[in-house]
């Protein structure tokens, strides 16, 4: 079934068990390309092969556009996980502060509840590492 063609869900896309229906927009896309080609064809080229020239360019040229677009989205997902990991060695940074401050509170503070707020803070610190 790898790229075979689907009754219910038109040409497939992808490898392995992980088969997708194409979406249908690009199914759309490419089947009015290939209508608008073929009626330009039928019309003004009487030679099959031509018409066949036509047909191809104008299903690569939907094909090229939806490249162009997810490369587009490919780049802006990029940035995003470039964001995010910068976030998250800020993060980590803010959350060892945070265990320092407690581990000095347990060690030198003289209050009580201090101590027991810190111990409580670095228990749900290391609760949260561990999820």
């Amino acid at each position: 079934m790898n790229g075979a063609p689907d009754a219910e869900n038109g040409p497939q896309t992808g490898t392995g068990s992980c088969i997708q229906p194409a979406p249908a927009g690009l199914r759309d896309q490419i089947a009015a390309a290939i209508d608008a080609a073929w009626a330009t064809a039928a019309t003004t080229h009487g030679q099959s092969r031509r018409a066949r020239a036509d047909i191809t360019d104008a299903v690569m040229a939907v094909r090229d556009t939806e490249m162009e677009r997810l490369r587009g989205e490919l780049g802006a997902l990029k940035q995003a996980h470039v964001a995010l990991a910068e976030q998250a060695g800020k993060d980590q940074a803010a959350l060892g502060r945070v265990r320092q401050l407690c581990e000095m509170t347990i060690r030198y503070s003289v209050r009580r509840d201090a101590i027991d707020q810190a111990q409580d803070t670095l228990a749900a610190l290391n609760q949260q590492e561990q999820q």
